[in-house]
């Protein structure tokens, strides 16, 4: 990689980290990039990078980020000898963004703690059922690779051809699950080759199913049920149930074990 490059791709990773992180919306952070590119801006050096910010605009914006620790104003004897351009100066990001890194400090303390609440509620879960009519791919995503993550024993999942697999969220909470001892059952009835050496290396109990074909289903811990129905014409969406009623959980599981008992690990 030239040096070019990886300079344009440290500044497009600082600039997506602030704007990700909420610290900076997109125009300020475009800004705040510029200026720790040139070192020093003025109001006319924003407005000629981008001509979708008015001078005035952009003077506002730079005044904004002095006020906010990004930015600071050159001393008068420095500044240009126009005395109408007000020169600005980045601030080191270190500086700017210490808030930012003294709190990531916290995180893993912080996670060990909400870990112990997400287990207390797991022992001791209230009756809670959740029914979508239509939510998107990445929402139904999200949600049950949340669901599988706070797994403490096992993860029952009947599926087709475990497409779901693909998703790196999917894969990072099975993992997780697997490093803590969890259970992970699959049970497939069409399932690619590279898909299912990929579970088994995991570490992923693969059976075969080839005379069942009802919806996909996901149990865990024998507490919680997971059923999306994919639906939609124009687009992938789902109508699902996220629920720990105890009649549908344990018919699933009956379901479930009566799959089970009808496959066969896979490849053999």
């Amino acid at each position: 990689m030239s040096s070019l490059s990886a300079e344009k791709d440290l500044f497009k990773e600082l600039h997506s980290f602030l704007v990700t992180t909420g610290k900076l919306g997109e125009t300020d952070a475009n800004i705040y990039v510029l200026a720790l590119k040139k070192g020093v801006i003025k109001s006319s050096d924003v407005s000629n990078e981008f001509p979708e910010i008015r001078p005035t605009t952009a003077l506002a914006r730079l005044r904004a980020l002095v006020n906010q620790g990004f930015l600071e104003f050159l001393p008068k004897e420095t500044a240009s000898k126009r005395p109408y351009a007000i020169n600005f100066k980045a601030v080191y990001p270190r500086i700017a963004l210490r808030a930012v890194v003294e709190k990531s400090k916290e995180l893993p303390y912080l996670l060990e703690r909400y870990d112990e609440h997400w287990e207390f509620l797991a022992e001791k879960p209230k009756e809670d059922t959740e029914t979508w009519l239509a939510k998107s791919a990445r929402t139904a995503i999200s949600i049950g690779a949340s669901m599988l993550n706070g797994a403490k024993q096992e993860i029952e999942i009947y599926s087709h051809d475990c497409s779901w697999f693909g998703n790196i969220d999917i894969q990072t909470s099975l993992e997780n699950a697997l490093s803590n001892g969890v259970t992970v059952t699959v049970i497939a009835d069409r399932l690619a080759a590279s898909v299912a050496n990929k579970m088994v290396e995991m570490g992923i109990s693969l059976y075969a199913c080839k005379n069942c074909y009802g919806l996909p289903f996901c149990i865990i811990d024998r507490r919680w049920l997971f059923l999306p129905t994919q639906s939609g014409t124009l687009s992938r969406q789902y109508c699902a149930i996220r629920t720990n009623d105890k009649y549908m959980v344990d018919n699933f599981l009956s379901l479930f074990k009566t799959i089970l008992s009808c496959s066969k690990p896979w490849g053999k």
